[in-house]
């Protein structure tokens, strides 16, 4: 699988100081399978002290929210129990006093932590919770839709790759069955000893008959490795980039391959291997 996409959290950050209400906004990504993050987006800062302030799993606010994978919110963060200060510095900076964290979650992984806060002690509303965490279960719901789009067309990369390779194979071993057999042919007409003769004879039509059902196939590897990815769908340019070849070049193969099927189009060209067999 590729690498995990990248959320939008600067997007976020500014959705929810704009939709909430909050002097505040800020957060940053988790990177795959890491236990830290960096506050690298903000909305609303007096101050630098918040920027790229790295916060460990289990500390602080947002470290706890990490941990827990659950939003957490203190009335005033200075004196708040049940979480660690390693941060207060950077807090008194910009005067925060109510604040909540709230991690993304994507699968069972936090992905990001996103923060609001206000600049005076009290609760956060249910409205402004509501909708920071609706802002948020968004986002959610988006990447995890990413991740599954991605995590699918690996697999289905991967099984074209497979299928290209064990065709390939099919038909190098088919190939070397039809060297092998005329080989055998040929030096069973020098040999002078009739039984021996008569054994290459047996072993020759032995290996023809299983190849008889078996034409030779009209296409060139390198063909048959294009229409593979054509008839999965992809572009020339995106078959181009994934066989390592220039757009002219998978152009003139496709062309070769119509002008050996007779036919007209690159739907066609598909149609007419997979009756052959050459396709799946």
């Amino acid at each position: 699988m590729g690498a995990t996409p990248v959320l939008p959290v600067e997007r976020l950050v500014s959705r929810l100081h704009d939709a909430t209400g909050v002097d505040l906004a800020f957060g940053g990504a988790v990177g795959s399978g890491a236990h830290a993050f960096a506050i690298n987006q903000t909305s609303g800062t007096a101050t630098g002290a918040l920027n790229n302030l790295l916060i460990r799993e289990g500390l602080g606010l947002g470290g706890k929210a990490m941990s827990l994978r659950r939003p957490v919110a203190v009335r005033d963060y200075h004196r708040a129990g049940g979480i660690t200060h390693q941060y207060d510095r950077a807090v008194e900076a910009e005067r925060l006093c109510a604040v909540f964290a709230i991690p993304v979650v994507v699968g069972r992984a936090t992905r990001a932590v996103v923060y609001g806060a206000l600049r005076r002690p009290g609760e956060v509303g249910e409205r402004v919770l509501d909708t920071a965490m609706q802002a948020v279960a968004s986002l959610a719901r988006d990447a995890e839709i990413a991740e599954e789009v991605q995590r699918r067309l690996a697999e289905r990369d991967h099984e074209h790759e497979q299928s290209s390779i064990d065709e390939a194979s099919a038909r190098t071993l088919a190939q070397r069955l039809r060297e092998a057999q005329a080989e055998i042919a040929a030096i069973a007409q020098q040999v002078a000893d009739p039984a021996l003769r008569a054994r290459l004879d047996t072993l020759s039509r032995d290996l023809r008959e299983p190849l008889a059902g078996q034409p030779k196939c009209p296409l060139s590897p390198r063909e048959i490795d294009v229409l593979v990815q054509v008839a999965a769908g992809y572009t020339n340019r995106e078959v181009a980039q994934r066989l390592h070849l220039l757009p002219t070049t998978v152009k003139a193969y496709l062309q070769s391959a119509m002008r050996k099927l007779g036919t007209a189009n690159r739907v066609a060209t598909v149609g007419a291997a997979r009756k052959l067999g050459i396709l799946p």
